[in-house]
């Protein structure tokens, strides 16, 4: 009885590996729904393989639609758009598509429901060894090349070894699944806060998928919604009963000086949000992280960020915050108020708590 057990659990042990990698990389830059817009475009490709060519082109035409929106969606986190909203008009797209392309095929319906959650239970051993060959390739390329990347070459790179992993991964799981077990582990150690933030992903994800393959044999339910269920349910709890009130009086003046923006990096940093100190000038501040100014690189931090810029008086940052507001309107931008010149590395402030 329990060989029934050892393929979907090898499954979805790999699974969770290679998506837990990505989920936390999405979460870092604020477009959560990008994996689903991704994964609903791979479905509506091997949708348009069963209406119009019987199953025929199946593996090619799925890559080809999840690099597509995969390469949309790094062309527009390049231009001034809202990122995520774009993100979701992608996926109503698929979604709409999917229902357009199977609305006259006997079997539309069957197939509709496998693309969302389909039942890994009777997963065959070569697919998974197919995949797992896939994933290998896919990690050692960020392992390898990823890193030495930079602009948009990187996004480009990022979006489209996600396509190729969700093309993958719908195909033997769905795109609920593909989404909850990319989004489920990341969020619940980012959470938490957790120092090995990728391993405690991987426990996690192991946790409530195995528990849900186990659940789903003995009580004779669809094993594909069941991880969604259960991964939903669980990160759902974990994080609205450890996670902190969002701080409201929080003020975003147009300068801070050095003691508020040690005080108030530390408060936002407790409620997750990130305070970057952005360097103008090529010129680091000693005892200080900093980050060199790169508009292309700090759009890609998550929504609601701070960034504090400063040269080497303050006059130039504060002079130039109306273009960096507008250049970044998502994000909050301060002033170092006297900026390099009159910062004291000796000063520390201590956390109150």
């Amino acid at each position: 009885m329990t060989d029934i057990f050892v393929v979907p659990i090898a499954l979805v042990i790999i699974l969770v590996m290679m998506h837990a990698w990505f989920g936390i990389r999405i979460l870092q830059k604020g477009i959560i729904f990008t994996d689903l817009a991704i994964a609903q475009f791979a479905a509506l490709g091997s949708a348009i393989s069963l209406a119009y060519f019987h199953s025929e082109y199946f593996y090619a035409l799925t890559l080809f639609f999840a690099l597509l929106s995969a390469f949309l969606i790094a062309i527009a986190s390049q231009r001034k758009i809202k990122l995520e909203a774009f993100i979701g008009l992608l996926y109503v797209l698929g979604a709409s598509g999917i229902m357009m392309v199977l609305s006259h095929s006997s079997e539309g319906m069957e197939h509709f429901k496998s693309l969302l959650a389909s039942d890994i239970l009777f997963t065959p051993l070569d697919e998974v060894m197919k995949s797992s060959v896939i994933y290998a390739f896919i990690a050692l390329i960020l392992y390898k090349v990823y890193p030495k990347l930079t602009g948009f070459f990187k996004e480009l790179m990022f979006f489209s070894l996600l396509a190729i992993t969700v093309t993958s991964s719908v195909a033997l799981a769905g795109v609920l699944v593909v989404f909850v077990l990319l989004i489920a582990p990341a969020l619940v150690s980012t959470s938490l806060k957790l120092n090995k933030s990728l391993l405690s992903s991987f426990v996690f994800g192991w946790f409530f998928s195995i528990s849900a393959i186990i659940i789903s044999y003995y009580y004779d339910l669809p094993t594909g919604y069941t991880i969604v269920f259960l991964g939903a349910l669980l990160s759902s709890i974990i994080v609205l009963f450890t996670s902190k009130k969002n701080r409201t009086d929080m003020k975003y003046p147009n300068e801070w000086t050095q003691k508020e923006f040690l005080e108030n990096k530390i408060a936002l940093e407790k409620d997750g949000i990130k305070v970057i100190l952005v360097d103008t000038i090529l010129s680091p501040i000693q005892k200080a992280q900093t980050t060199v100014y790169n508009p292309f690189e700090l759009k890609n931090e998550p929504e609601g960020s701070v960034f504090v810029f400063y040269c080497d008086s303050g006059k130039a940052t504060l002079d130039r915050l109306k273009e960096y507001k507008k250049k970044f309107p998502s994000h909050h931008c301060i002033s170092l108020k006297g900026g390099r010149g009159y910062w004291r590395k000796n000063m520390m402030i201590l956390d109150a708590d």
